[in-house]
């Protein structure tokens, strides 16, 4: 064994024996840089040296610098493991300026993700179409709905609504009247030839009473009904 060969083994099994911290100095000698029982270094604080200088302290530093880094408020110790917990934290939520994660949604399933990064309800919130059947007056209600008349009926229909739809019709083998009752207020049926509306107020929808009479009225605005569909022969007052 050469004699640098002899030396660096001498001094290995004594560092193995826990006597001193060995230190690769920028001279490229090994040598006692502190932490052992007898070693030169006087206890575990670091060594100064120059630039290329590796050391190496069993204290739990490592060249005085802290053996951890701190993320999301965490300290993770080097070499250890981030939870998905704290690299969630560390994220941006996403927002109308920011890319992101997506927020918690509560739970629910009528919410709907917002583009400015907020879970809400629908706006106008709507209604499912209802359908009913009979003869006589019958008052409809809600956004949407069918109503099948089994003998002469008079309907009214709620005030208008941008969107709000509504459906009447004779039934099958049904060829009586249908009446669409008057409004109220400054509201209107819109003419069959789609030239104008009706009296306002007042003005009404008749059918001329015969088999597969039926309408489809959808609100215009809050004043007005407009024609969606159309059979039979009808009279807009």
């Amino acid at each position: 064994m050469t004699p640098l060969g002899t030396r660096i083994a001498a001094i290995a099994r004594r560092a193995a024996a826990g006597a001193f911290t060995l230190g690769l100095l920028a001279g490229t000698a090994w040598a006692d840089i502190g932490g052992g029982s007898s070693g030169g270094g006087g206890g575990s604080t670091p060594p100064g040296g120059t630039n290329g200088q590796i050391q190496y302290n069993n204290a739990g530093s490592f060249g005085g610098l802290a053996n951890s880094l701190t993320i999301a408020g965490q300290a993770v110790g080097l070499g250890g493991s981030l939870t998905a917990a704290v690299l969630t934290a560390a994220l941006n939520q996403f927002s109308s300026s920011l890319q992101g994660l997506v927020p918690a949604s509560g739970g629910g399933t009528t919410n709907y993700l917002r583009a400015d990064g907020t879970w809400a309800a629908p706006a106008g919130g709507g209604s499912a179409p209802t359908l009913s059947a009979g003869s006589g007056a019958h008052t409809l209600s809600g956004t949407a709905a069918y109503f099948v008349c089994t003998g002469a009926c008079t309907i009214t229909l709620p005030t208008p609504a941008a969107a709000a739809e509504y459906c009447v019709y004779n039934d099958t083998g049904v060829s009586t009247a249908i009446t669409l009752a008057a409004l109220g207020g400054s509201d209107a049926y819109e003419k069959t030839d789609h030239s104008g509306y009706g009296t306002a107020g007042t003005g009404t929808m008749v059918s001329a009473g015969a088999l597969g009479d039926r309408v489809c009225l959808t609100g215009r605005d809050a004043t007005h009904y407009q024609i969606g569909a159309l059979t039979g022969s009808w009279t807009v007052n």
